[in-house]
This record gives structure tokens, C-alpha cells and sequence, in this order.
């Protein structure tokens, strides 16, 4: 379910024809242009691929602020047409598209950056560089808050004090920051900061959101990298293409989603989302969702009727959804996410009318109200296929499955059935791809019970699974 939330991201419909900083390479230069530079960035793409495009813009960027920067070694930001260049598509296991590689004197590893130019530079300059930036002086502060959306200052009486050691420490693994360190007075008078704080620089600071932010507390490793990851983006954050990643790969995984006509009819709305989201900074990441974003709204089964209302979505394998029940106010959402942290919200589970559910055919029908009923049915051997109507894969096998309720709708031991998991949802079954095959023998009476199946999607592969299994 989670790659349905993070594939509702549209992609733009600008050319792919990159600029003059990112290096084109082919099977037949990439090995020696990789020689000749300690790193290099590379970004594996197909023309037709629409993320691709995305992307173009943001990358070009980011190559271009690259061509000013020294870096020991050399850097280069490179770009490989994978439909064109196959021997290195293959070579570097590209499975999509665009797929970004880091490689450190030839050695590869997975770019886990984001993808506007910002993320970009601060992902590669932590990479190319010392965790954190020297600051000398106030100039060099002024240069070092322009580097990105988000930078991270932390001013100290000494490098080596615990303190700036546990800046440091935070530095070093987070990807999401340029952080930047000081001991000198002058740059601490020019960030108005005295003794020893971590403060984080935002560029989208207005009258409702600081410029500025101080990290409050003890200066350890996790309270710096919490408070960065809380200050990252604004306490209520548009959802758009250029906020997915950030939205998606960010270390905050408990998001609440309030749905909106949009930012002008809804800014009382709004401003309650982002009281309610200060509270919970850190903990909860608060997402508007425009009800012009129809396949969000489908996905959380939102109607234009009910807005403005919230959904809780806690990323992860299960993906499980909350729903704010009854009308919108600040005391609504308030208690709503309360009621979440303490663990009093039930999930939100999508299903069809159980009227709709067919038992008479061979393959019987189930819907989400009543799939654990007949799924966990413990005089009954079950083979359910979970499918999506657009999936090719269940479109090729749904022969072959029709057959085989055929074959067994005379056995009163065994029930085939199919239930689709795009319209309904249950608990029990956690459904990460199309089709997902589970099988539950006889006796079995909850999850527990669950058997994958792992046969071959044919007929003889489906009926030998059944006969091995069933009791």
C-alpha cells in the first residue's frame, strides 16, 4: 500500500535534454570518466520517464552550483540514458527510472538524497566534505545561509567540547542538512546567539513561520536531529512534487494529512492545522492535500463533500490510515492526533458493500467487512488472490484462477475466492504487490494460520499448492 501514497506524485512533462553541466556518458566513455573523478554522481534515466523529467531541472541545477565548488578527488555529475546504454543498466542492477548512483573511486552505493536542487547539494556537499562547514566570519555566514532552503549552525566556546562533539556526531549522519560550526564571537553576535546553540536557518520563514529556529535543551546527538528534522519543512507543508520526497523519505513517518479546497478558501483551516502541528513538531508532519489531487482523495477515500477534514497515515510496511470523524476544528484535530499518540484510534480500513459480495460462482467475491470471516473460516481450506483491476500480472493468471474454482466448486473443504485491494482493505492480510496469494488451511482461525503461496501462477502450479496444503 505505501508505493500507492508515494506513486500518486505526478510527474511534470518538461524535455529531458540536459544541460551542458551534467555529463552525458555511454558504455563506451562511463568507465574512464569515472577513472578520472573520486566521485561522481550519476543519474540512470529512460526519455519517456516522466519522474525523469521531474527531475531535470533540479539536477541541472545542482550540477551547475557544483561547477564552482572544488572538491579533492574531482566530482562530476553525470547522466546515462538507460534505454541507450544497456551494458551499464545491467552492470548497476537498474530496475527504474531515474535511479541515482553515488560512487566513491568506482565503488557504488544508492544516492538516499531528495530531489530538488537543495537536497541534491546538501547530500553530496556532507558526502564530498567534513560533516560540517568552518564559519570564520559574518560573510562567511551570509554565504553559508544561501547554500540551501535549510542550513544548521551550531555556535560553541570550543570544538572540542561535548557539546560541539555531539553537534558533530548529528552532522555526520544526517543527510537532510548542510550544518555549519562556529567559535568565533563575531559570528555569534551576527546569528544573535550567545553560549553554546544550534540554530536552524529557514528560508521560507514569514509572520507565521521563524527565519530562525533554536534547538532548546540538552545539545546531544538525537535532540540535534530531532529538532532538525522538525524544522525541515514549514509546521504545515503543501503537498507537491517538488515536497515528496521530503514528505516520503524524511525520518518523520506519522504524517497528518488535512484535506483542503485549497490555500486561499482554507487558510482559517490552515492556521488550526499548523497550532496543532507545533505541539506535536518532531512527532507528526502535517501535509495540506488540495482536492484538486483526486487520486489522493481516492486513496484515503475522501470526498469533496467532506472537506475540510484529516486523515493520519503512519508510513510503513501496513500503511495504516485514521480517520477524523465528525466535523473540523482545532478541538477536533487536537484530540484526534492526542487520541493517536495514545493509541486509542482504530484504523481506517477502505471496503466495498458487503452486499455487493458474490458466494454463488466458483471464485467467490470477498469484500473488506467480511474478507476475515471467510478468510479464517476454520472448517474451510481458503486460496485468496488479493489483485488490482489494472495489474497485467492478475489479468494474465484470472484464466487460469477462474479454472481452478471451477476444479474445486464442488469440494466443500475448499473455497477460492479473490478480493480487490484497491477498493478494500483489512488488517490481517498486509498486500505489498499485485497479485498476493495467501492460502489458510482448514483450522486456521486468524493470521497466524496465513500460508504464501509460492508456486508457479498457473493452473497444475495453483492446484498442487491447494493439495499440499489443504487438511
Amino acid at each position: 500500500m505505501q508505493l500507492s501514497y508515494v506513486a500518486l506524485v505526478v510527474a511534470s512533462l518538461a524535455s529531458m535534454v540536459m544541460g551542458e553541466a551534467v555529463v552525458h556518458l555511454t558504455d563506451d566513455d562511463f568507465d574512464a570518466h569515472v577513472a578520472s573523478n573520486k566521485y561522481v554522481l550519476a543519474e540512470f534515466y529512460a526519455p519517456w520517464c516522466g519522474h525523469c523529467k521531474s527531475l531535470k531541472p533540479e539536477y541541472e541545477k545542482a550540477a551547475e552550483h557544483f561547477k564552482s565548488v572544488e572538491v579533492e578527488g574531482g566530482l562530476s555529475i553525470v547522466a546515462i540514458d538507460a534505454t541507450e546504454n544497456k551494458n551499464l543498466a545491467s552492470k548497476y542492477g537498474i530496475q527504474g527510472f531515474p535511479t541515482l548512483k553515488w560512487l566513491v573511486n568506482g565503488e557504488d552505493s544508492e544516492y538516499t538524497g531528495g530531489r530538488t536542487k537543495d537536497d541534491i547539494v546538501a547530500w553530496v556537499s556532507k558526502k564530498t566534505g567534513p560533516p560540517a562547514e568552518t564559519i570564520a566570519d559574518e560573510a562567511a555566514l551570509t554565504a553559508f545561509k544561501e547554500k540551501a532552503e535549510v542550513v544548521v549552525l551550531g555556535a560553541f566556546g570550543a570544538e572540542d567540547s561535548d557539546a560541539a562533539k555531539a553537534f558533530l556526531a548529528a552532522a555526520e549522519t544526517d543527510e537532510d542538512a548542510l550544518y555549519g560550526i562556529t567559535t568565533e564571537d563575531a559570528v555569534k553576535t551576527a546569528a544573535g546567539l550567545s553560549g553554546d546553540k544550534v540554530v536552524v536557518f529557514r528560508s521560507f520563514g514569514n509572520d507565521k513561520e521563524p527565519a530562525a529556529v533554536e534547538c532548546e535543551g540538552e545539545i546531544t546527538k538525537d535532540s540535534v536531529k530531532k529538532c532538525v528534522s522538525g524544522n525541515l519543512l514549514p509546521l504545515v507543508v503543501p503537498f507537491s512534487q517538488k515536497n515528496a520526497q521530503k514528505i516520503f523519505g524524511g525520518s518523520i513517518k506519522q504524517h497528518c494529512l488535512i484535506f483542503i479546497e485549497s490555500e486561499e478558501a482554507n487558510a482559517a483551516e490552515i492556521d488550526t492545522a499548523r497550532t496543532v502541528a507545533a505541539k506535536h513538531k518532531g512527532d507528526y508532519l502535517f501535509v495540506t492535500v488540495s482536492k484538486e489531487d483526486d487520486r489522493i482523495m481516492e486513496f484515503f477515500g475522501v470526498q469533496s463533500g467532506d472537506i475540510p477534514t484529516a486523515r493520519i497515515v503512519v508510513m510503513g510496511e501496513s500503511m495504516k490510515k485514521y480517520k477524523l470523524e465528525g466535523d473540523f476544528s482545532e478541538s477536533a484535530l487536537e484530540s484526534f492526533v492526542d487520541e493517536h499518540v495514545a493509541g486509542k484510534l482504530s484504523p481506517d480500513l477502505k471496503s466495498e458493500d458487503p452486499a455487493d459480495e458474490d458466494r454463488s460462482n466458483p471464485v467467490w467475491i470477498l469484500k473488506g467487512k467480511t474478507h476475515d470471516e471467510v478468510a479464517f473460516d476454520s472448517d474451510k481450506n481458503v486460496f485468496i488472490k488479493y489483485y488490482a483491476p489494472w495489474c497485467g500480472h492478475c489479468k494474465k493468471m484470472a484464466p487460469d484462477f477462474d479454472k481452478l474454482g471451477e476444479h474445486y466448486k464442488d469440494d466443500e473443504d475448499v473455497v477460492i475466492a479473490k478480493f480487490d485491494a484497491t477498493a478494500n482493505e483489512v488488517e490481517s492480510v498486509s498486500v505489498q504487490g499485485f497479485p498476493t496469494i495467501k492460502f489458510i488451511p482448514k483450522g486456521g482461525s486468524d493470521e497466524s494460520a496465513i500460508v504464501d503461496f509460492d508456486g508457479s501462477r498457473d493452473l497444475e502450479g495453483m492446484k498442487s499448492f491447494v493439495e499440499a496444503n489443504r487438511k
